[in-house]
């Protein structure tokens, strides 16, 4: 744009041409496709389905994300709760060999485990 086209008293100017005068704006794109995932996981889970959308922003913003080695230890069985998952990808083993004959079961997307967190001072009874 010319200068001559820049309307008078508009606060505009023209800026001075080449490339030592280029603004550049630093930015982290959003990754859509993983918050929408995300999203549409979480609200899978019965206990988040009639959340409102304001409230569980909160909720993923609280969230921390985690990733586990193949193999790898999360959680074990006896131990304090005080982390509760929810799988957004791969599958996981929770077992116990615990007094009531134990299980062994694996859990995938959009299951939860970890949900004795929610009795203040429960211990984890699996692995």
């Amino acid at each position: 744009m010319a200068s001559k086209d820049v309307p008078q008293d508009s606060g505009l100017k023209v800026a001075p041409c080449g490339l030592n005068n280029t603004i550049v704006i630093d930015s982290t794109p959003v990754d859509h496709f993983n918050i929408l995932n995300l999203l549409d996981v979480v609200c899978s889970i019965d206990v988040f389905r009639n959340v409102s959308l304001r409230t569980m922003k909160d909720v993923i913003l609280a969230a921390d994300k985690e990733v586990f080695k193949p193999g790898q230890t999360i959680i074990d069985e006896g131990e304090e709760a005080n982390i509760f998952f929810i799988i957004i990808t791969g599958i996981v083993r929770v077992f116990s060999a615990g007094p009531e004959g134990g299980f062994d079961r694996y859990y995938q997307i959009g299951d939860f485990f970890g949900e004795s967190i929610l009795n203040k001072g429960s211990k984890r009874i699996a692995t």
